[in-house]
């Protein structure tokens, strides 16, 4: 439950976040490599602008990922969420583990 309630929150901060979308070629080199280094096998990055720092967007393995770095590169925040599949299936199993045998 505490997941699902994290999930809504950080979706409604992303709503209402003043983001402004850049292309990779904007974003300085120490943040990308930061990004590179932090996550090596990170694959079509999407960046937006957000207030001075630099949001990375991408996925790994099924999962979403935004990784908020200021510019000298320091990661100050990541949100990782969970795609539909697995939100499923971690539904069922709360599901069969708190009502079994109904």
């Amino acid at each position: 439950m505490k997941k699902i309630i994290f999930l809504l929150v950080a979706v409604a901060s992303v709503s209402f976040a003043n983001a402004q979308k850049i292309a990779e070629k904007d974003v300085p080199a120490n943040v990308k490599s930061s990004l590179k280094k932090q996550y090596p096998n990170a694959k079509e990055v999407k960046w937006e602008k957000e207030s001075g720092n630099f949001e990375a967007g991408f996925e790994l393995k099924e999962v979403d990922y935004s990784v908020l770095l200021n510019a000298s590169g320091n990661i100050h925040g990541i949100e990782k969420n969970n795609s539909e599949r697995q939100w499923i299936d971690i539904l069922q199993r709360d599901r069969f583990a708190k009502y079994n045998g109904y």
